[in-house]
């Protein structure tokens, strides 16, 4: 299966969850302390990149729905308000992230500091909202399916990511500053240019030495992603299986039906070599008619190919309805035993005295 994208890197990455109880963390602002304290330190090891917090993790199977609208255009139902994906993340997460910035800019500490409340939108939320001018200082209406709205300030807007799965679609997506959030548990996500191996142990070093109490469970967004294409690579695995068999058992066919028409011409065959007909020659010919035979049906083939490959798009995943390498590599095989097939029959049949032939048939 060829590499997916998701709209971000996803190696060298890692992603540790970690939740400061309440009898140690009892006020937002201790909580906030103790990850900023964290990040702060992650960032200062050797081989990190960038470290960063997010409420939400991609492809974590988590995910915050919320009602956005243009101000000068909210519904007067709840149930007619555009549906979005909302994430709390800190300053620098779209960095490590490698999600691009694509206008305007990142969050910054000021942004929690009582001021208006501010947002990051993807492109596609931009696209929806503001079709005809640009969303950078524009308002934006939030719902959480309460009573109660939020107006808030477009600051940036980036770039698309498959959220909520692999083959997910590209839902519009709204990034909140985590400071102003008041959950607990929040992942902390490091891009690491060092050895996975070696950027675990000092990132659960640096955690354990930040509080000890706290238990460390680090992951790779890397296993992440494998997780979410797992059953896409079973089902491929299957085909793949399925496949072999059936271009084994139609080679066998292509070369019995070939080979049984070829050993049917001995009399034509000995009678050419009679007149004097090259071995060579005889060979060749015989060759090429296997081969344009085989064409024809390869033709039919591929177009019955096509019609099917459209219909199994779901269950192979990052393969085209018409890839190259794979339909190359069959008509190669194909060929091949249309090839074997007219000429070992062939090989037989021109090595027989032909006045031998002509005298038994």
């Amino acid at each position: 299966m060829q590499r997916v994208d998701l709209g971000f890197e996803p190696e060298p990455m890692l992603a540790v969850v970690v939740t400061p109880p309440r009898s140690e963390y009892p006020e937002a602002v201790d909580v906030q302390s103790y990850y900023d304290r964290a990040i702060a330190e992650i960032e200062a090891l050797p081989g990190v990149r960038a470290a960063a917090a997010t409420g939400r993790l991609p492809l974590n199977h988590e995910v915050d729905i919320t009602g956005f609208s243009h101000p000068s255009r909210v519904p007067a139902s709840v149930d007619d308000w555009a549906r979005g994906l909302m994430n709390s993340v800190s300053p620098g997460y779209f960095e490590t992230m490698e999600i691009p910035i694509v206008s305007g800019r990142d969050f910054q500490a000021a942004d929690t500091e009582g001021g208006p409340p501010v947002v990051v939108v993807s492109q596609r939320l931009a696209r929806e909202v503001w079709p005809q001018e640009g969303p950078l200082g524009q308002s934006i209406v939030l719902t959480d399916d309460g009573d109660e709205l939020m107006t808030a300030t477009v600051i940036g807007v980036v770039g698309d990511i498959r959220f909520e799965g692999i083959t997910s679609e590209e839902r519009p997506q709204i990034y909140r500053p985590i400071d102003n959030t008041s959950s607990r548990r929040r992942f902390i996500v490091v891009a690491a240019s060092a050895s996975r191996n070696a950027i675990v142990n000092l990132v659960r070093q640096t955690l354990l030495q930040a509080d000890g109490n706290l238990p460390v469970n680090i992951v790779t967004m890397n296993s992440i992603v494998d997780q979410n294409a797992l059953p896409y690579s079973i089902s491929s695995m299957l085909l793949a299986v399925l496949g072999a068999a059936s271009l084994l058992l139609a080679s066998l066919g292509v070369y019995g039906v070939i080979a049984y028409s070829v050993a049917q011409r001995r009399k034509e065959i000995g009678v050419r070599m009679a007149l004097g007909a090259s071995r060579g020659g005889v060979r060749k010919l015989f060759v090429g008619e296997g081969l344009k035979l085989s064409s024809l049906g390869l033709g039919v083939g591929i177009v019955l190919s096509l019609v099917v490959s459209n219909l199994l798009r779901a269950v192979l995943y990052g393969v085209g309805a018409f890839d190259l390498v794979t339909f190359g590599v069959v008509l190669g095989v194909f060929l091949l035993v249309a090839v074997i097939a007219s000429l070992v029959p062939a090989i037989r049949a021109s090595r027989v005295d032909p006045v031998g032939v002509l005298r038994y048939e």
